[in-house]
């Protein structure tokens, strides 16, 4: 049985975090050397398939993402049911059925504009 794990939809975060990226700015400015057991996979079953995009478990059970990533091309939140989060491996191939958990609940920011 898949574990739960809410995700937060923080655009702030998301605004930062690129910003950062596009001063070259990676892990206090120095290249990341290791993995990192707070990087997440999210993978969205959508219709027409399936696409992932990533996250950062900032708490014990709560991954934080990009507001594209949870949102249907009408605008609408991703039903739960279509997400799944997975952690503790840095490579997706690797990815191995214990590390996904369920998805419990989607907070998108409530200032989300994906225009």
């Amino acid at each position: 049985m898949l574990r739960r794990v809410p995700i937060v939809v923080l655009g702030a975060l998301l605004a930062a975090a690129v910003l950062a990226a596009q001063a070259g700015a990676i892990a206090g400015g120095h290249p990341a050397s290791r993995p990192y057991p707070h990087q997440a996979l999210i993978e969205l079953q959508r219709s027409g398939g399936s696409a992932f995009c990533g996250g950062n478990l900032v708490a014990s059970r709560w991954v934080v993402t990009a507001g594209h990533c949870v949102t249907n091309s009408d605008g609408t939140v991703l039903p739960t049911a279509q997400l799944r989060v997975a952690l503790g491996e840095t490579r997706r191939s690797l990815m191995s059925a214990d590390r996904f958990f369920d998805v419990t609940r989607v907070i998108r920011h409530e200032r989300y504009d994906d225009g």
